[in-house]
């Protein structure tokens, strides 16, 4: 029978008032599960005291984290003048890994202080206790622990698991989940997604229609076939080639992964000549009527949103009548469906492969060059940084060399992969080959950049 803590001992290591005894977990924006039930800190706690020796006072903070490591802050409280703070790693390996994070406050702290205020006797006066030895504040404590903590482990990662996949499926679609119910790591995946769509405004009928298409086009086999990364050619930069050095891998061309997407579209409700009309629509000109139309719906599928939020170079309604011309032609559900999953194969895409000025976060850090005019009306000027304006709600951009059409000042953001709506990587019609948008050396990527914070780096020659 399991281990059992009373409230007067979760009190003791102020847990109690943190968790009220309420839901034991909660979702930390990194993916990790976060740990609030105080159960489940108790037997974090005794894990870490294997090698704490000195005894922990209070976990403030704790998460079990996608790899299955555990990490988080605990607490040694010394005296009403000093209280340890440690951060730890629990790795997936099991291997315990704790440091202190105010050393010199440690190191200052008086051996004669120490002793007239501390609750209890300490093995480590003005060091770390790791393992039952001491060493030097500044040192990180890094052992494995024994059979029985192993065990310990294991049962609070299961238990944390179970749960957290609980929470999960209860924010996924039932229609979706069916389709995923037997994989934790893509229930998980969709979660986060959900959470990312939800937390940027998109409404609930387009953040179920968009997953629906991410978790239909990996279904399909299409995000199997993309590839894992693309880098620049030396000689040309906005030449993107694959591990065996193909130009932009099978995007593009004969059994192109356009096609398999072309097929799975037709499958799902979508016509893919309403995505070829808006690709050569934006080539010719972001304000053509198939770009404002695309506008015009992207804007009505986010909440909290008004027209104040973006620039319309022709005026709203001009956009609504460009709009109403695809509906009229082509149906609400279809260009709904179409377009939301070209963004969802964009979103694949993107998230899957390794590309240059990719980010460890996820983001893309994109360019767009800006109308000098635009950027003194805004009270902008070269070297601001962290710095937003009024823009239109799907821009033109470029991934890795700057492009002047309508202006010279130079603007670089880092952008989430779900703002970016259309690229340049693959071909516009599946099977015949070139670029999706104007072309390869225009390296454009399509992004909502309204609230995205940009740095006004230069003015570039046309």
């Amino acid at each position: 029978m399991p281990q059992q803590f009373t409230k007067e001992e979760c009190k003791l290591i102020g847990l109690y008032v943190l968790t009220h005894w309420g839901s034991t977990l909660q979702f930390a924006e990194s993916g990790s599960t976060k740990i609030s039930d105080p159960q489940q800190l108790l037997e974090l706690r005794d894990i870490l005291q294997s090698q704490y020796q000195d005894g922990i006072t209070a976990i403030p903070d704790a998460q079990l984290n996608s790899d299955g490591s555990f990490s988080g802050i605990f607490e040694d409280e010394v005296s009403s003048q000093l209280t340890k703070r440690f951060k730890f790693t629990i790795f997936a390996n099991d291997i315990i890994s704790y440091k202190l994070l105010n050393a010199n406050d440690v190191e200052n702290f008086g051996e004669l202080e120490f002793a007239a205020v501390a609750k209890k006797k300490k093995n480590c006066v003005k060091g770390v206790n790791c393992g039952g030895t001491c060493i030097a504040a500044t040192k990180v404590c890094r052992k494995a622990p024994d059979a029985g903590t192993k065990k310990k482990l294991d049962k609070l990662r299961n238990g944390n698991t179970k749960a957290s996949q609980t929470a999960q499926v209860s924010a996924i679609p039932p229609e979706i989940l069916a389709q995923i119910k037997d994989s934790p790591e893509e229930i998980q995946r969709v979660t986060e997604i959900i959470k990312t769509l939800e937390s940027d405004n998109w409404n609930d009928d387009y953040i179920k229609t968009f997953v629906k298409h991410v978790v239909g086009i990996r279904a399909a086999g299409i995000t199997d076939r993309l590839p894992a990364k693309m880098t620049s050619d030396p000689d040309n930069i906005t030449i993107l080639k694959d591990e065996n050095g193909r130009e932009f891998d099978h995007l593009r061309g004969k059994n192109s992964i356009m096609k398999d997407f072309k097929k799975y579209l037709g499958k799902s409700g979508g016509d893919y000549s309403i995505i070829g009309e808006y690709l050569e629509g934006q080539a010719r000109s972001s304000w053509s009527d198939a770009s404002q139309a695309y506008k015009y719906h992207l804007a009505n599928q986010r909440n909290g949103t008004s027209d104040d939020d973006y620039f319309w170079l022709d005026g709203k309604n001009n956009a609504e009548i460009a709009y109403k011309e695809y509906i009229d032609r082509f149906g609400k559900d279809k260009y709904t469906e179409s377009m939301a999953a070209y963004h969802a194969f964009n979103y694949e895409m993107l998230s899957k492969i390794d590309l240059p000025n990719k980010n460890p976060d996820g983001t893309i850090t994109i360019l767009r060059t800006e109308n000098k005019e635009v950027m003194e009306k805004n009270g902008l000027k070269v070297g601001d940084k962290n710095v937003t304006m009024k823009r239109g709600v799907a821009e033109s951009t470029s991934l890795v060399k700057e492009v002047s059409v309508y202006g010279t000042e130079l603007t670089v953001q880092r952008v989430p992969i779900h703002r970016i709506v259309a690229s340049y990587l693959h071909e516009r019609y599946p099977g015949k080959g070139g670029s999706a948008l104007m072309g390869d050396a225009e390296n454009e990527l399509v992004a909502i950049l309204d609230k995205v914070p940009f740095n006004y780096t230069k003015t570039v020659s046309k």
